[in-house]
């Protein structure tokens, strides 16, 4: 993120969610030489390919991180249409747009089958999902231009403005409201915190080494 004077923009779409949202949180921090900026999906639709384009022409960012994704897996596998909508057609919009310049695009550890565990970044990917074999053609867009990183990482948790968009955010309300909550009772996860996600994004992007990395917690948990 060299070839504009600072304070540099750099690009946060997702910016409502959760890593997003500590993205943003954490700017000032972790890179003071920048100037995020959040795109929620009420700032700008990333499938309105005309709109972003004018609006990425009238910020010119030097980098963009994109964790904007329709993330559900049952809706994913319900709308599939849409699914590949926003998590393959706006990527690749995105990819292209960004292609003189760094961009991050984050994926999940659910790209793979989980029959082995442990998964490092040279791994084969199975994805056994709608929602996994979209990010796994993202990932691909992404990594066909030597310039992007793809950051793969596990099950976020942290705090959001509106209280509803982690996980474990999604286990409180349902305590508090007596619902019951369907659970996973075969996965093993890492589980990471948000603002340390945040942080190794920033610096990634610091240090400019682009490429594919895995990004989790040390402590393997079951669900």
């Amino acid at each position: 993120m060299t070839d504009l004077p600072p304070p540099r923009v750099v690009w946060i779409t997702g910016a409502g969610g959760l890593i997003g949202s500590h993205l943003l949180k954490t700017a000032p921090s972790f890179a003071p030489h920048v100037r995020a900026v959040g795109l929620t999906r009420h700032d700008v639709d990333l499938t309105d390919f005309t709109t972003v384009r004018q609006r990425f022409l009238s910020d010119r960012p030097a980098a963009v991180i994109h964790c904007a994704a329709l993330s559900k897996t049952t809706t994913c596998q319900a709308d599939p249409d849409l699914a590949r909508l926003i998590n393959i057609d706006a990527t690749r919009h995105l990819a292209e747009l960004a292609a003189e310049i760094p961009l991050l695009f984050f994926s999940t550890d659910l790209v793979f089958d989980g029959s082995k565990g442990n998964y490092v970044e040279t791994d084969l990917v199975n994805p056994l999902s709608v929602y996994a074999e979209t990010k796994v053609i993202g990932e691909q867009l992404v990594l066909a231009n030597p310039r992007h990183t793809v950051l793969r990482t596990s099950l976020n948790f942290g705090y959001t403005t509106g209280g509803n968009r982690a996980f474990n955010e999604e286990m409180v309300q349902a305590w508090r409201s007596g619902r019951t909550l369907n659970l996973f009772v075969d996965e093993f996860r890492n589980p990471i915190a948000a603002s340390v996600t945040a942080r190794a994004v920033w610096e990634l992007l610091y240090l400019n080494r682009p490429g594919l990395y895995h990004l989790a917690g040390s402590e393997r948990l079951s669900r």
